[in-house]
């Protein structure tokens, strides 16, 4: 019998990768004459879920992994009730004074009326006139207000540093009298900072990553321009949060 089959390879071969197949890839398509080559990629349609805390505990789809930074500043602004990607279209009147099917992103109830945001990847281009009649008018009526923002006006935000570290403590455990004796001391004192409530709480009752997650349940609100340390700012403090 013969030894080798005819076609197969030796041990040797197999083991040394001098002897692996070579793959050859398709060279890339040369870009267009007068286009740019460092387009900007398109949004790659994913399946993320977040958790919300807001109008029920659930887990809310988000349709693109850039709508998670959105999903963070609506979970943490304090402003926000609820809010949901489950949308219809909207008929809206551009400035072209042609009614257009307004697709949004997310709808989120607010303690000053309905916002209709639409979101899209990419930085923003100079404005065109042909493009600039195709945009819906700024409507603000009974409250309801359409807003159209890039993936850049999510990423430089000054509040989503602060939003997404928020809601990284929101899991942790903290005593359910916790937000009560906040409360107390807030409207007893005024405290102005998180160290300040900390320190007439007794460190020895709540630690900053306590009050860190009352912030994320909606108990103690905070200006999130600031840095998340014991020098953020308190606004406010309440007895019920966002599951209350």
């Amino acid at each position: 019998m013969r030894k080798h089959v005819l076609g197969a390879k030796s041990l040797l071969q197999r083991k040394c990768a001098s002897f692996l197949p070579i793959q050859h890839r398709s060279p890339k398509a040369a870009p267009r004459a007068g286009g740019n080559a460092e387009a900007v990629p398109k949004a790659t349609p994913t399946m993320v879920y977040f958790p919300t805390y807001k109008g029920g505990h659930r887990n809310e789809r988000l349709r693109h992994y850039f709508h998670e930074d959105m999903a963070y500043l609506l979970e943490a602004d304090p402003q926000v009730l609820r809010w949901t990607t489950e949308v219809e279209p909207i008929d809206v009147l551009h400035d072209d004074n042609q009614m257009r099917p307004f697709i949004p992103s997310m709808r989120a109830v607010t303690t000053r009326g309905v916002r209709m945001v639409k979101l899209a990847w990419g930085k923003r281009q100079p404005k065109r006139r042909s493009a600039k009649a195709r945009r819906p008018r700024p409507v603000d009526v009974d409250g309801l207000t359409y807003e159209f923002l890039m993936g850049e006006d999510l990423t430089v935000h000054p509040c989503l540093p602060a939003s997404k570290e928020v809601i990284y403590h929101r899991p942790r455990e903290t005593d359910p009298d916790l937000p009560c004796l906040a409360a107390a001391v807030f409207s007893e004192s005024r405290p102005v900072t998180l160290g300040d409530l900390q320190e007439r709480l007794g460190r020895k009752v709540a630690a900053l990553e306590d009050l860190i997650s009352l912030v994320a349940q909606g108990f103690i609100q905070v200006d999130l321009r600031c840095k998340v340390d014991a020098g953020m700012t308190v606004l406010g403090c309440r007895t019920q949060g966002y599951l209350s």
